[in-house]
């Protein structure tokens, strides 16, 4: 309609083309850039129609309207996405876990149609098309271009829209590729000073792979996923079991990094771990006489495994797979499954090497990352239970994830298994022995969006903390068992932040205290504490966004230049709101007998509130 207005005068052409910058801007302001992509693509499909190209006319207009329908969902997703997620692209990653990602993309693309703003943008498409076409006919430049005019605008009103989504993240992308050699430049720190009591106890410390609390019958699931470890909970005194514990991203690198390392300076809670002043847990224990081995299921290489080429570098390494020898191709390469590795590595090869003073073994499985049945035997790839088919069918259908969860499902019965499996080896053992597991994210299989931190939900970072001491460990520091029950028993929240004290404090490794050596404390897990550290910190284009756990807003006393922004789902708003109440809400924010239809149902609303679920 403005081009209406314009005067047929040789400088019409020059306020056009003003207009239609203003237009542009306008709608960019109002977040209307899908309809510069229709105006553009309607453009297209008037031209070819009028050169009879039926074919590309049609293309072009039925990209535009698929491009409607996907606008608002591509753009969240694009936006959202940051370094840590552009990391997982690089050199060196898994064909395997690149698919199960792309897997999962159905479920955050999910097309969002606004029928009455299309037939309008299409409306007020051709309008603008013709008054363009009267006012370039009247003149010569216009009669002899038309066609390259006309294209020409249409194609600079798609880049347009297209390149105000992504160009950011580009640069992001670009940016990137220091990433690696700038974590490693970052965790070159000198460890703090400290004082080693004598410490005959060792650690073996199991890391599990996209396991949920959420999903483990031990912590209230209705479904008896880990009946070994539930076993253990009610009959055996060693076992001591956490709760409230989170992981501090979704992804392997950034939590393990974190959870393996001293901070340096605290404030940089609020930059991504990449770029935080760390020391490795390994580099302590190191100089503090504690000899550290890795046992590893996963790859020797790639941005998903940056722990065992930061974290572990000093230490005794153990892999199943050369990842340096195939590459892209390690799955193709058949695994083993995690107990019949770490059984025949630390049971069979690595019992009699253990030396007379302390030492920690750290196990890294695989089992939990999907796909979930290609990584746990096939005695186990079959349903826990009948419970799904004849309860969930009317609450699952609608996201349609009825598999995935039957899959994972089993998965956590294998994981129970093999974990079990190892503390009955530190059960047996007549050495001073404490076990420890959790696992480096959680996963969110109720939504399909694995542990996408870009599409964070509460699953993604609620994980299990397990200790086992045997009677050895007890009897050689009963005060210290003692105390970690004491700990368990708390409930307060944590996060894997806090395992480095953990871990120096079981073997008996204390920081000096001094000014310079103040960062390097935090509480031990299951301690009160007055602040939780930011989990999942993320930089993403807009600039750096985290997930609070504590009631208050953090006070964030140095911004690092960045715009810092609160990221957290509604799920974890619910559960430190719960906190006030700890008779009410157990270990996962409900009441632990909540029936497996009002976990889903609750699942389901965190999930696709856009789309007005109620659970009914």
């Amino acid at each position: 309609m403005i081009f209406l207005l314009l005067p047929a005068t040789d400088n019409g052409v020059n306020i056009c083309t003003n207009k239609i910058s203003e237009l542009i801007s306008l709608l960019h302001e109002l977040k209307l850039g899908r309809n510069l992509f229709i105006i553009g693509a309607v453009y297209f499909f008037i031209l070819f129609l009028n050169r009879r190209k039926r074919i590309a006319a049609n293309t072009a207009l039925l990209i535009g309207i698929v491009w409607h329908f996907f606008y608002e969902p591509v753009t969240q997703f694009i936006t959202s996405l940051g370094v840590d997620s552009f990391s997982e692209a690089k050199t060196d990653f898994s064909l395997a876990e690149a698919g199960f990602w792309l897997s999962t993309l159905g479920h955050a693309l999910t097309p969002k149609p606004d029928v009455p703003t299309l037939l309008l943008t299409l409306a007020l498409s051709v309008i603008s098309f013709y008054c363009l076409r009267w006012i370039l006919n009247r003149h010569e430049i216009g009669r002899r271009y038309y066609f390259l005019i006309t294209s020409s605008i249409a194609t600079l009103l798609i880049v347009y829209s297209v390149q105000k989504i992504i160009f950011d993240s580009i640069i992001m992308f670009i940016d990137n590729s220091e990433s690696y050699a700038t974590t490693i430049r970052n965790f070159d720190n000198k460890p703090p000073s400290f004082k080693k009591e004598s410490s005959k106890v060792n650690l073996i410390i199991y890391i599990g792979e996209s396991t949920t609390t959420m999903n483990m019958g031990l912590y209230g699931y209705p479904r008896n996923t880990t009946p070994n470890l539930s076993r253990l909970s009610k009959d055996d005194r060693n076992f001591i079991q956490f709760y409230n514990v989170f992981s501090t991203h979704t992804h392997t690198s950034p939590s393990l990094l974190e959870a393996f390392s001293l901070p340096v300076d605290r404030s940089d809670d609020f930059l991504p771990i990449n770029r935080r002043k760390r020391v490795p847990i390994v580099d302590m224990l190191n100089k503090a006489g504690v000899c550290s081995r890795l046992i590893s299921n996963q790859g020797m290489s790639g941005t998903w495994n940056q722990a065992s080429t930061i974290i572990f570098r000093n230490a005794e390494k153990t892999f199943s797979v050369d990842s340096h020898r195939y590459g892209n191709s390690e799955d193709l390469v058949k695994k083993p499954m995690d107990d019949e590795f770490f059984e025949k590595q630390i049971v069979v090869d690595k019992v009699n090497k253990i030396n007379s003073g302390s030492s920690v073994t750290f196990l890294h499985s695989y089992a939990g990352h999907g796909a979930y049945l290609d990584f746990i035997p096939e005695s186990y790839r079959h349903p826990v239970d009948n419970y799904l088919s004849i309860n969930g069918f009317n609450i699952l259908t609608k996201s349609n994830i009825m598999k995935d969860i039957e899959d994972y499902d089993s998965a956590i019965k294998y994981i129970d298994y093999s974990i079990s499996k190892t503390i009955d080896y530190v059960k047996r053992s007549n050495k001073a022995t404490i076990f420890i597991y959790f696992s480096d994210h959680g996963e969110s299989v109720f939504t399909g969006r694995g542990h996408d931190s870009s599409r964070f939900i509460h699953e993604m970072a609620r994980v299990p903390f397990l200790m086992y001491f045997n009677d050895a460990a007890i009897k050689e520091n009963p005060d210290l068992f003692n105390k970690y029950v004491r700990l368990s028993k708390s409930r307060e929240t944590a996060t894997l932040a806090q395992l480095p004290s953990v871990i120096l404090d079981l073997c008996k490794i204390t920081i000096i205290p001094s000014a310079q050596n103040s960062a390097y404390s935090k509480p031990l897990i299951g301690e009160r504490c007055s602040y939780c550290s930011p989990i999942v910190v993320r930089e993403v284009s807009a600039g750096i966004t985290y997930v609070n756990l504590n009631r208050e807003k953090p006070l964030i006393t140095n911004s690092h230049g960045y715009r810092i922004t609160e990221m957290s789902d509604a799920a974890t708003l619910e559960f430190v709101a719960s906190r006030n109440d700890i008779n009410k809400f157990h270990e996962h924010g409900r009441k632990s007998e909540t029936s497996l239809e009002e976990a889903c149902r609750k699942r389901l609303i965190y999930s696709f509130p856009d789309q007005g679920y109620t659970g009914k």
